[in-house]
């Protein structure tokens, strides 16, 4: 026992004082995985950060829970995703990531925490990767440092607290692992590396395949460079090539050779391992949109390009009250120095020539990497196909900051050693570490949750699926079957889920009269019904049709096909009574590659066994000293009071946070908001349909040439709970109410407005592009707040009508410094011809469709100084109809009132909009439509284009009315009567009415009429706007004495109260809002509205 003592204490005193053990790496692990503690600060809540994907893993997990306890290791197809229809999410997004987050869920803790642990573990995962990594090149410190380098990436940071990726996460955590285990496989040829390896590169085929597509590549230049470490000299060549042996066996017994076998055989198991998954996502993936997955503008990699300066922006304190945190897609100041440095310190310092050539390689990768995120790559991105699954190119930040922790771990070669300089590596370590954790302070101040239960219910998954319209826990419904036509919003299924009642898949609804059902039984993914009819009959069954879905009548095989229009799966039944099974397996394809992840799995147990019985038979440790140990003995070990000393920096940190930066404002962290003043902002207070809150805007720019952008940010707070969701039109705006440019951010801030909460405020940034020929002068911006799913805008507070218009702003259109490529135009109809000695009209584009005698065909002329004019022109449009009748119209100043041409330059290239009013006599059929100078002396007009008017029915004579009324509107329109279905009607009820005008005069406004059904308090419980006849017949069309028939339908609400409900009607200019004045027959003024009578609902 004395004896066992004196070697324990031996060895303790060989780690205190700086000597190598078998331990001290260990304590190095174990360090720097408790070092990334503090980048996980945010996830030792007990609710997620409000990331924009935490939500999707969170129920992603829930739905496999659910599949566990019913007994299904594993599905392809999750029943309770898209509103119970089901979607085949596992067939096409690798689920190992989920797995682990299930283990600690299965060991007692709620889905929330278990979620937050995996990206705690997968933190500490990709710190211990790292070390291990670097440690067979570098002195423990030097591999301390890089992990924390790696661990601590801004990009690895944001990637966990505020998007929420939990399997990209993990992907990059075990990178470095794989890259340990491949070196180790190629440097030794042992079996145990080559088990490794290949188990590894599948597990991260398993969890994030847009991961794999850059690290494949980065990997195999990686082996490259290692087995040209291992690669023989001349004096091994020729002792290899003197053996009596075949080819194959001089490389099986060379170490290099056989590693670089080993580690392609290693990549190849590790697909096929992977491939039951793999292969589907690939070949299956027509049979769902998977173009949503890089389509939408907000996946699309052209507009996630990253400028250097953004890839090289330090940090910057962080608004603590905004709830969308900015944060720019940078490497890391640290991370690029540290990598640097490491770089020299390896091309400099004595170290083998082919070690410097795999550092060259790496620091390749790091600039290729780093080319591929700027624009400048737009070319590749664009001709390589697979790319544009990655969505953003800042992607590639994540291998970035491998490569260059992995660089930064050559620092260590520079270390002194022996024990006088023992505090050397320490001690930097301890300073990088501080730096790091400063440096990511700002990121550390997420949004929670708090909202969700820590173990939601699938109800509650159908609940926010509806909620935020992210369909089957995907953005866009990426993985939605191509034959359901419509979103399953209508679905009858969330009402039993909130119910808690069985969940049926048998829609009963649709069965005819007379089947009866004798009995049903449900499994996962299966389902068995009894059945009887007397004539055939179909069935419906609520999952959606995918490749994979079997029916079975009476155990035979049945045909399925989906329903038109849902695409829910549908069997027809014969006559008579029957057993009907409906279940999910695997097609053929799926089968398959079912089978070659197997055969992949007995290969590697096969190989493994065969490698370890057939070593090399060079010296391993000679040539590659703790290569062959578990963990490597490294070059130079650090005292235990090293490690302490880390950890005591970690504490220091820790208690500064607590102390200082969390309670007040400095460098790190701010807040900007006081009550509800944004600062720094203009102040507003502005409330649309009582929904959301306007709190105010900054301008970043005031001046923008034409073809460039103009900056500007809004601040947002939700009014009350979060029950839809909300977009944003941002809209540039002349003095005559023309929109020259528009911007819609379908999710303000970045965020569903549904998933917003009352107590933040939200900075929506734009960047509103000026189109290239904009005229120079003053505009304006207006917004309007609408509904995302109906399109209805909400209506401004105070100001009413559709816009709000910000006040007192003024963005000036200047004239660029060049004129515009006239290909960059986008004319649709390219003319070229100058019209006199000054003007040049480059070309035109009209409105598509058909149109009506009274509605406005929009009009875009391309106009090009050829000198300076010295005149003030205007336009003149000419309308030759199919009977050689002509129509003039004037369009007026070539650019508007504000740029006459007398202020052109000579060579400026100038867009004037106009909309061409058809009036109420043109002819239908197609009418030619010309572009002349409405000066005199002008040479004949340019055509530019057709216009097709459709032929409209006129009535000039009143019809029998129900209900006649006489009233006028403004002197231009008469309400001669109208026709009401029902006097009384039940709550739900559909009301239809018709109106019934005349036409006075002709009329050059467009009205808007409107219908409002009001309660005994006069709050309108159901209205009605639009053009007359649905917009067909705009007021500009009638002809003088024409009589036009107008239906209108008011939907009373399912809870309405009995009484009276009164019928108001009016007409209002859509631009302002400004109502018409009614009179009566005797012109008498009677408002800006007409009460026409009463409805009762019983």
């Amino acid at each position: 026992m004395e004896e066992k003592g004196r070697m324990i204490l031996n060895r303790m005193g060989k780690t205190l004082t700086g000597g190598r053990t078998r331990l001290s790496p260990l304590w190095g692990a174990a360090t720097v995985a408790l070092l990334t503690l503090v980048g996980s600060i945010p996830f030792f809540q007990p609710s997620l950060t409000r990331s924009d994907d935490s939500s999707y893993h969170l129920y992603r997990l829930l739905e496999l829970h659910h599949l566990l306890a019913q007994g299904t290791l594993f599905s392809r197809w999750l029943p309770d995703l898209a509103q119970g229809y089901g979607f085949p999410l596992f067939n096409f997004y690798p689920p190992l990531a989920y797995y682990v987050a299930e283990v600690p869920h299965l060991l007692g803790l709620s889905l929330t925490r278990s979620l937050n642990l995996t990206y705690i573990l997968g933190a500490m995962l990709a710190a211990v990767s790292m070390y291990l990594l670097v440690l067979d090149l570098s002195t423990e410190a030097g591999a301390a440092l890089a992990a924390l380098v790696y661990a601590y990436a801004p990009s690895l940071l944001y990637n966990a607290i505020y998007r929420g990726g939990v399997s990209e996460v993990l992907a990059w955590a075990m990178a470095p692992l794989i890259l340990w285990c491949f070196r180790r496989l190629v440097l030794t040829g042992r079996a145990r590396w080559f088990l490794a390896a290949s188990l590894s590169y599948a597990a991260l085929l398993l969890t994030h395949y847009l991961s794999a597509l850059p690290f494949t590549p980065l990997l195999a230049l990686f082996i490259l460079g290692v087995w040209n470490l291992g690669r023989p000299d001349r004096a091994e060549q020729a002792k290899i090539q003197s053996q009596t042996v075949r080819p194959f066996w001089r490389w099986w017994t060379n170490c290099a050779g056989r590693g670089l076998l080993l580690a392609l055989a290693a990549g190849l198991l590790g697909m096929g391992i992977s491939a039951f998954i793999t292969v589907p996502a690939l070949l299956e993936k027509g049979f769902v949109h998977i173009e949503m997955v890089f389509l939408p503008p907000g996946l699309d990699f052209h507009n996630h390009f990253v400028s250097w300066q953004e890839l090289l922006a330090g940090p910057h304190a962080v608004d603590t009250a905004v709830a969308a945190r900015s944060f720019p897609h940078a490497i890391g100041l640290i991370q690029v120095g540290a990598g640097l440095v490491g770089l020299l310190a390896a091309l400099t310092v004595r170290r083998p020539a082919r070690e410097r050539v795999l550092y060259l390689i790496m620091a390749a990768s790091a600039l290729a990497l780093v080319f591929m995120t700027g624009r400048a790559s737009l070319g590749l991105w664009e001709g390589i196909s697979f790319l544009k699954f990655i969505q953003f190119p800042w992607r590639l930040l994540a291998p970035l900051c491998m490569v260059l922790a992995w660089l930064a771990g050559g620092i260590g070669l520079l270390l002194p050693r022996g024990r006088r300089w023992a505090w050397v590596g320490p001690a930097l370590a301890a300073a990088v570490a501080l730096g790091l954790f400063l440096y990511n302070t700002p990121l550390l101040y997420p949004r929670y949750v708090h909202e969700r239960p820590a173990n939601p219910t699938l109800s509650d998954m159908l609940v926010e699926e509806r909620k935020t319209g992210l369909l089957g826990t995907t953005t866009m419904g990426d993985y939605l079957p191509i034959w359901a036509g419509e979103m399953p919003w209508n679905s009858p299924l969330p009402a039993l889920y909130a119910a808690g009642e069985p969940v049926t898949w048998l829609n009963r609804s649709a069965l005819p009269a007379g089947v009866r059902v004798n009995g049903e039984h449900y499994g996962v993914n299966d389902m068995e019904l009894s059945l009887a009819g007397d004539a055939p009959f179909p069935v419906v069954i609520q999952q959606y049709y995918f490749p994979g879905w079997r029916a079975e009548i009476d155990g035979r095989p049945a045909p399925i096909a989906p329903q038109e229009r849902t695409g829910l799966i549908t069997v027809a039944m014969p006559a008579g009574a029957h057993t009907l099974r409906v279940y999910f397996g695997e097609t053929p394809l799926r089968a398959t590659s079912d089978g070659l992840s197997l055969l992949s799995l007995a290969g590697l147990a096969v190989l493994t066994w065969w490698v370890a019985r057939r070593p090399g038979t060079d010296t391993i440790g000679e040539k590659w000293p703790g290569m062959d140990t578990w963990p490597a003995t490294g070059q130079g070990a650090c005292p235990a009071w090293g490690w302490l000393c880390l950890l005591a920096v970690m504490a220091a940190y820790l208690g500064l946070k607590a102390g200082v930066i969390d309670r007040r404002d400095n460098v790190l962290r701010t807040s900007s908001i006081h009550g509800d003043v944004v600062t720094g902002s203009q102040p507003l207070q502005v409330s649309f349909g009582g929904k959301l809150r306007l709190l105010g805007y900054k301008l970043q720019t005031m001046e923008v040439p034409a073809g460039e952008k103009a900056s500007f940010s809004l601040y947002w707070r939700l009014l009350q709970p979060p029950d839809r969701n909300y977009s944003v039109s941002v809209q540039l705006i002349d003095s005559q109410g023309r929109t020259w440019a528009k911007q819609d951010n379908w999710q303000p801030s970045g965020l569903p407005t549904s998933q917003w909460a009352t107590d933040e405020y939200r900075t929506d940034g734009h960047a509103l592009t000026v189109p290239p020929g904009t005229p120079p002068g003053a505009y304006r911006l207006q917004l309007t707040v609408y509904d995302t799913q109906t399109l209805q805008p909400l209506s401004p507070d105070p100001g009413g009508g559709l816009r709000f218009t910000l006040p007192g702003v003024t963005v000036k259109v200047v004239r660029p410094a060049q004129p515009p490529d006239p290909a960059s135009l986008g004319l649709a109809r390219i003319i070229g011809r100058r019209l006199n000695d000054d003007m040049e009209l480059l070309g035109a584009s009209i409105g598509p469709g058909s149109y009506r005698p009274g509605q406005r065909v929009h009009l875009d002329l391309f106009w090009r100084a050829v000198r300076r004019p010295g005149a003030n022109y205007r336009a003149q449009a000419l309308l030759v109809g199919p009977d050689g009748t002509v129509l003039v119209r004037d369009l007026g100043p070539l650019a508007g009132a504000g740029y006459p041409t007398t202020a052109w330059q000579a060579g400026e290239i100038i867009r004037g909009q106009y909309d061409l009013l058809l009036p109420a006599e043109t002819p239908a059929g197609t009418n030619v439509l010309k572009i002349s100078l409405a000066a005199p002396g002008q040479p004949a007009a340019e055509v530019v284009g057709e216009v097709p008017v459709e032929a409209v029915e006129r009535h000039m004579e009143a019809p029998s009315l129900q209900h006649p009324v006489g009233a006028v509107f403004g002197d231009c329109i008469a309400l001669l009567g109208y026709d009401l279905d029902a006097q009384s009607a039940a709550p739900g009820a559909t009301l239809h009415l018709r109106l019934y005008w005349q036409g006075r005069q002709s009329m050059e406004q467009e009205y808007t009429v409107f219908t409002h059904l009001l309660d005994a308090e006069d709050h309108v419980v159901a209205q009605q706007d639009s053009a007359p006849a649905q917009g067909m017949r705009p007021t500009t069309g009638w002809l003088p004495g024409e009589v036009i028939s107008d239906e209108y339908t008011l939907t009373l609400p399912p809870d309405a109260a009995p009484g009276e409900y009164r019928i108001e009607v009016g007409l209002y200019e859509p631009g302002s809002g400004e109502r018409l004045t009614a009179s009566d027959a005797a012109g008498q003024v009677m408002g800006d509205h007409l009460i026409l009578g009463s409805v009762t609902v019983r």
